[in-house]
């Protein structure tokens, strides 16, 4: 059965691929390892910021986790997010 007639998307063809590490999601899903672009963009992100970064995308769509340990630095952010004017 190909691909095509499983209907299957990127990451879950990329799943199949022999030597590819698959992770366990929270929820016991099964997802692929991050792709060297997204954890190239964390890392760049978190050396501008300072924080630590975490990039999670399902195919669909994703979430970007900052986190942080003081008010002053969750501070930063709503000021970096919030448009001056």
């Amino acid at each position: 059965m190909s691909v095509i007639s499983r209907g299957l998307n990127v990451r879950q063809t990329e799943a199949l691929v022999p030597g590819r590490t698959v992770k366990s999601t929270p929820t016991g899903e099964a997802r692929a390892a991050k792709d060297p672009e997204t954890i190239s963009l964390e890392r760049d992100l978190s050396e501008r910021l300072g924080l630590k970064i975490d990039i999670a995308f399902d195919g669909k769509g994703g979430t970007v986790r900052i986190t942080y340990r003081t008010l002053d630095q969750l501070d930063s952010i709503v000021a970096l997010l919030t448009p001056s004017g």
